[in-house]
């Protein structure tokens, strides 16, 4: 699981994302990951449990305010056995390098 979550924040750092001290206090207190900047969008890759089943997450949000507190709300769930190229691409549409399609799962 380790993997995959440095892997997309990898992802993030290649489509231009840099790393933040947002939300330190929070990150020790409750474990959660770094939280990433692009143009104005805040981004963290984590784990959540929906039915018992591991996902990976992507949570975002575009208010400074929120992002320093570490509440992030949209939120992009992926299963963990999910290829790479899926992952690049949940990356690209959550970043804004590319606008979601009408359909998006």
């Amino acid at each position: 699981m380790e993997e995959k979550l440095q892997k997309i924040e990898a992802l993030f750092v290649k489509y231009g994302a840099v790393p933040t001290s947002l939300d330190e206090a929070n990150r020790t207190r409750f474990g959660d990951r770094v939280i990433f900047e692009r143009s104005g969008c805040y981004i963290r890759a984590g784990v959540a449990a929906f039915d018992g089943q591991p996902f990976l997450t992507l949570s975002s949000i575009d208010q400074l305010k929120f992002a320093e507190l570490g509440m992030l709300e949209d939120v992009d769930a992926l299963p963990v056995d999910c290829p790479d190229e899926r992952l690049e691409q949940a990356v690209r549409y959550a970043l804004g390098v590319e606008p979601y399609p009408e359909v998006y799962p």
